[in-house]
């Protein structure tokens, strides 16, 4: 499973953020983090991308885009799997300070 923390507090950002946008000079900005991921399907590379992104979205909030970097096939005992390697950005949310 995904971890829903989006990582540390930047102690640089604190007071300019408001979710993952924040101001520095005058200018709005977002960030996002990025992460890799690998899906199978015994049936197509589409069907291995679509089981990256369900699972994915289930475990990070904001996911934005999700691109495909490598595909390739196992071949074991005459049956093949279809694999993907996948880039995966979402926007990064601070934890906040209670």
């Amino acid at each position: 499973m995904i971890s829903k923390r989006h990582g540390p507090q930047l102690p640089w950002l604190r007071g300019w953020h408001d979710g993952s946008r924040f101001t520095k000079g005058g200018e709005n900005m977002s960030i996002y983090k990025f992460v890799e991921l690998v899906g199978t399907s015994p049936n197509s590379w589409e069907e291995a991308a679509r089981n990256v992104v369900a699972e994915a979205g289930r475990s990070l909030d904001e996911l934005r885009i999700a691109e495909v970097v490598k595909q390739d096939l196992v071949v074991a005992k005459g049956k093949v799997t279809f694999r993907v390697k996948m880039s995966l950005s979402f926007k990064y949310l601070p934890e906040r300070e209670d």
